[in-house]
């Protein structure tokens, strides 16, 4: 790892408590049943909670995160060593729980974290510092990087220099013959969609939307994943109302659908807060 990286960390012991995911929104047919789905859902994720607050004032306390464990009936989960740049790829937020592991000490546990997909409780078991490698050991890597670097410097100044030549009203493929370059066309493609020759570039696409027959050039050559792009404006194409009228119902629907589902959050928000709210005993059984 270059110096750069902050090092890394590991192994790191967590325990992770999961709660119920959330149910998909739906249309309320009865109440009742989407009430008790609610409840469920929360009087599960609360479970979860407590458990975890359990686990982290019984390690603040003391006991090692490892008894606790054992007593409580659960499982430790330990990573390999990893660093912030390359975070650990089977915890939903994992730029997240990077940021919190490297903040703590060895042997520090953490507080009750939430990362997307249940409730952690963190403990460092190793730090490893930040080193600047010997040269022969990134040698090869750090040619192919200062080639790389120059590689797109030159590709940005020529991009930058054919824009120019096109801003001063030379033909596009005048200009390409002129650079040995093979101008193409992408045809028509919509906001959202894979550019034709390109792929599926949306800071391209997005510029692209913006231009016009009085403003055809961008700004600035494009950046995608290939090199730079220069483009240019050729025609729009207004988008056809048959194909919105198939989609009308659907899109009604749906938006019908989650209005309804709003309006029931709404409500059972506003009925829990004016109530008092007692539970059958047996009621999570059934």
């Amino acid at each position: 790892l270059l110096g750069n990286d902050n090092g890394r960390v590991g192994p790191v012991n967590l325990l992770l408590l999961l709660s119920a995911p959330q149910p998909r929104p739906q249309v309320a047919h009865e109440a009742r049943e989407d009430i008790e789905k609610t409840l469920k859902t929360e009087r599960s994720r609360n479970l979860a909670y407590d458990e975890a607050e359990t686990v982290y004032e019984t390690a603040f306390e003391g006991q090692e995160l490892a008894a606790i464990a054992q007593e409580r009936n659960l499982k430790i989960l330990t990573t390999q060593l990893f660093s912030q740049k390359r975070p650990p790829k089977d915890i939903k937020d994992a730029a997240r729980f990077a940021s919190v592991a490297f903040g703590l000490s060895v042997d520090e546990v953490s507080d009750v974290q939430e990362f997307g997909d249940g409730y952690y409780v963190i403990e460092v078991v190793e730090k490893v510092p930040a080193k600047i490698p010997e040269l022969k050991a990134v040698e090869d890597r750090v040619k192919k990087d200062v080639i790389k670097q120059k590689q797109d410097a030159k590709a940005l100044s020529e991009a930058n220099r054919f824009l120019a030549e096109l801003k001063k009203g030379q033909p596009f493929n005048t200009i390409s013959q002129k650079f040995k370059l093979a101008p193409k066309k992408t045809g028509f493609f919509k906001r959202n969609d894979s550019i034709p020759t390109i792929g599926q570039e949306a800071e391209i696409a997005s510029t692209a939307f913006k231009l016009s027959d009085h403003d055809p050039l961008p700004s600035e050559p494009l950046k995608g994943q290939k090199g730079y792009y220069v483009i240019s404006f050729r025609e729009r194409k207004e988008p056809e109302l048959n194909g919105f009228e198939k989609e009308k119902a659907a899109l009604k629907d749906r938006l019908l659908q989650q209005k309804a589902f709003k309006t029931m959050e709404d409500w059972l928000k506003r009925i829990k807060s004016e109530s008092q709210i007692s539970i059958e005993e047996g009621f999570w059984k059934s």
